[in-house]
């Protein structure tokens, strides 16, 4: 039996948007939708965001770490690609790096040559560095999900991971010309994606509903074929220990885009 504390968000949206209506349901129902719209993503393409919606319904713990393969959909991303793009100017030293306080400073190659806020790099033999920031959908790749026109892989990536956090770490080695030019070449470039999986309670997703014309007596709401699915149901599951966040890798995947693993010309007295 629902309560009227359970029913008071739906009326609340309803003032001011949709309706959430699987505030009407108790949290074990709601949950068991949850797996019913794992099984509907998978059967229709989806990968990532199946799976990691099934290790939320199966975890207990909020300290868990999952650590899982990389995807296609999550290396070829947009989001990824452009992270990717960013990372490679941060280590050339073309973009200041951006770091967590707010500060952005010179990082990369040539402040490890110079010594300036770094340990001293004489360019012999190979020199490792990482970087991590963050991968984001912008508001118009977030537009065409809610209008339905983002490709499978994208919304794959959008509904699993949406914003996250990506570290590469390279190794690198110069090499001079004949006439004095300075050249970087990577000899490595993996990349990996860190997150938290969790539910921001203040927002919500339309998603296609797994109950559409479902003719059985647990059907949540078989006259919908998509559903506005606000995350506080989900933070209930969690409050009524039927699912848990956890925290995320990928394994680390090998860049290897030639354009992102192209030698460039550096000037390691360039003045920062």
């Amino acid at each position: 039996m629902t309560t009227q504390t359970e029913r008071q968000p739906r009326r609340l949206a309803s003032l001011f948007g949709p309706d959430d209506v699987l505030a009407d349901y108790p949290s074990a129902a709601v949950a068991q939708w949850y797996r019913r719209l794992v099984a509907f993503s998978e059967a229709h393409g989806g990968v990532l965001a199946p799976l990691m919606l099934r290790l939320w319904l199966d975890n207990r713990d909020p300290n868990a770490r999952k650590v899982i393969p990389p995807h296609p959909n999550l290396m070829n991303s947009a989001i990824v690609r452009d992270a990717i793009a960013f990372h490679r100017s941060i280590y050339l030293t073309e973009k200041k790096a951006r770091l967590t306080d707010g500060i952005e400073r010179w990082a990369g190659v040539i402040p490890r040559l110079q010594g300036a806020g770094y340990p001293r790099w004489d360019g012999v033999g190979e020199l490792a560095m990482s970087y991590q920031s963050l991968a984001a959908f912008s508001e118009l790749q977030t537009a065409s999900f809610a209008l339905n026109s983002m490709s499978m892989a994208e919304a794959d990536v959008f509904t699993s991971f949406h914003n996250f956090q990506l570290r590469t770490d390279v190794t690198v080695v110069l090499a001079q010309s004949a006439g004095g030019r300075t050249t970087l070449a990577f000899k490595k470039f993996e990349a990996r994606a860190i997150d938290r999986y969790d539910w921001d309670a203040g927002k919500h997703l339309t998603v296609p509903n797994p109950d559409y014309r479902v003719q059985a007596s647990w059907a949540i709401r078989a006259d919908l074929q998509r559903i506005v699915v606000f995350h506080s149901n989900a933070k209930r599951i969690e409050s009524d220990g039927l699912a848990a966040p956890y925290n995320l890798e990928t394994e680390p995947w090998e860049v290897t885009d030639r354009l992102i693993l192209a030698p460039a010309a550096i000037d390691p007295n360039r003045k920062l």
